[in-house]
C-alpha cells in the first residue's frame, strides 16, 4: 500500500472531507482571534466581568488577550501540516487493499505495524515528539478498526497480550497511554486498567485474562514503591514465573526496578514496547 503524499491523490469524497475541516480549523481561527484581539485592543470593556471572576483590572485583561493570540498561532501550522488527515488516508487506503483482496493478517503486518516500527524508532531517536505519535497511533487504530471483523473471522491472534496501568495513589496516565499506543502498534493486546490500580487488581487481570506482561508506571516518587508490591503479589499468587513485569515512570531507573525484583525497566514508551514484543514472543 502506497501513502499518498497528499490529499489530492484520495478520493473526491476524502477531500471534501478534509476541506470541510480545514474550513472548521479556519472558522475556530478566526473566532478565536476576534475575541483575542478584542480583549486586546478594548480591554476596558471587559475589566468589569473579569473583577467579578476575581481576575484585576485591564492589565489582566490584555495580558489574557495577548495569550491568546500567541495560543492562535499554532492555528495556521496545523492546518498546513503534513499530517493532516492522516487517519482519513488510512481509512481509505486500507478499504482499498481489502477491496484488492489482500489479507487482513498482511495489511496489520505488513502496513500498519511496520508504519508504527518507523514511528518507534523516530520518537526513540527523538526525530518525531508525542503530538505525532499519537496522530499516527490513532490513525493506526482506525485502520485496525476496519480489519478487525476479518481477523476475528480468520482466526488471527494477537502476539501477546498485556496488562498496563499506573499504580495506586498516582493518578497520571499520560505515559501510560503513550505506552500502551505503542504495544498496540507491535501487535500485541493491552488490556487498559487505568489509573490507580492496586497489586491485587494487577495481578487478578494477568490471571484472569492470561497476560504475558504486567507493565506498571508511575510517576510520583510516593507511589513507586507500590511496584514492588505488585512484584510480591505476583508471587503470593503463584503467577510470578509466568508473567514478566515491566516498570517505567519519571522517577523509575533501573536499579530501582532491579531492586523491587521487576523483570525490565524502559526509559520510554518505543523501548517499553519493544521489550513487551520480545517478552511475548
Amino acid at each position: 500500500m502506497n501513502q499518498p503524499a497528499d490529499t489530492n491523490d484520495l478520493p473526491v469524497r476524502v477531500r471534501r472531507a478534509a476541506w470541510l475541516a480545514r474550513a472548521a480549523f479556519l472558522l475556530v481561527f478566526a473566532i478565536n482571534v476576534q475575541c483575542a484581539a478584542s480583549f486586546v485592543l478594548w480591554p476596558d470593556v471587559y475589566a468589569p466581568s473579569f473583577e467579578v471572576a476575581g481576575v484585576p483590572g485591564a492589565a489582566a485583561v490584555q495580558g489574557l488577550g495577548i495569550a491568546f493570540l500567541m495560543w492562535n498561532a499554532t492555528y495556521p501550522a496545523v492546518i498546513a501540516s503534513p499530517l493532516r488527515f492522516r487517519a482519513v488516508a488510512v481509512i481509505v487506503l486500507v478499504q482499498q487493499a481489502i477491496d484488492e483482496g489482500i489479507p487482513a493478517q498482511t495489511i496489520l503486518t505488513e502496513g500498519l505495524l511496520k508504519g508504527m516500527d518507523v514511528v518507534g524508532e523516530k520518537f526513540k531517536n527523538n526525530e518525531i515528539f508525542v503530538p505525532e505519535v499519537l496522530v499516527a497511533a490513532r490513525a493506526m487504530n482506525m485502520g485496525v478498526a476496519l480489519l478487525k471483523p476479518l481477523l476475528a473471522a480468520q482466526g488471527v491472534k494477537a502476539s501477546g497480550k498485556v496488562c498496563i496501568g499506573t499504580v495506586q495513589g498516582d493518578l497520571h496516565d499520560i505515559g501510560k497511554n503513550l505506552v500502551k499506543m505503542m504495544m498496540e502498534g507491535k501487535g500485541l493486546e493491552v488490556v487498559d486498567l487505568g489509573t490507580d490500580v492496586s497489586p491485587e487488581n494487577f495481578v487478578r487481570t494477568a490471571k484472569e485474562q492470561n497476560c504475558q506482561v504486567i507493565c506498571c508506571s508511575a510517576l510520583l516518587t510516593t507511589t513507586m514503591d507500590v511496584m514492588g508490591e505488585v512484584v510480591k503479589e505476583a508471587e503470593r499468587e503463584g503467577i510470578r514465573d509466568k508473567v514478566k513485569i515491566m516498570v517505567g515512570g519519571a522517577p523509575v531507573t533501573d536499579a530501582f526496578a532491579k531492586s523491587i525484583g521487576a523483570d525490565a525497566y524502559t526509559p520510554d514508551a518505543a523501548s517499553a514496547a519493544d521489550v513487551a514484543a520480545q517478552f511475548c514472543a
